[in-house]
């Protein structure tokens, strides 16, 4: 006979492992437990329950929020990117004005990438992770 898959139930109805058994090996779930046969359970899962014959799957905790300087941590790691990727973008847009090869509209690019750039470090990082943070102008509708 083929191995099953079974669920090990503890007596509060907590599925408490998952194993493969063929039902009939001499291996027996210990003292207080029992195994029930969930072949064919997707809910039946180790941390679930098993209740008036139904197996329920339980949803695993929420993840612990971050420690505030963490958070702030990440936010300062955002910014000088977003901060660095607008100074790329303002450079070459500055290049090609100086060197007298702007194409259209890179003048009024340039002074809304600037803007943006101003509104970047005007961003108060204390409120991390609930950060609004400025759209870049390429990315605006």
């Amino acid at each position: 006979m083929e191995n099953e898959r079974y669920a090990v139930i503890d007596a509060q109805g907590n599925v408490v492992n998952m194993i493969r058994w063929d039902g009939i090996s001499p291996w027996r779930p210990r003292e207080g437990h029992r195994a029930i046969d969930a072949s064919n359970e997707p809910d039946a899962m180790i941390g679930g329950r098993y209740e008036d014959g139904k197996f329920i799957r339980i949803p695993p905790p929420p993840p612990e929020p971050l420690p505030p300087a963490l958070l702030r941590e990440l936010a300062i790691q955002e910014k000088r990117q977003k901060d660095a990727a607008a100074c790329d973008r303002i450079t070459l847009l500055e290049y090609a004005i100086e060197l007298d090869m702007q194409q259209g509209g890179e003048a009024e690019k340039l002074r809304t990438w600037k803007k943006y750039r101003v509104l970047l470090n005007r961003v108060d990082i204390s409120t991390a992770p609930n950060i609004d943070w400025p759209t870049p102008p390429d990315e605006e509708a």
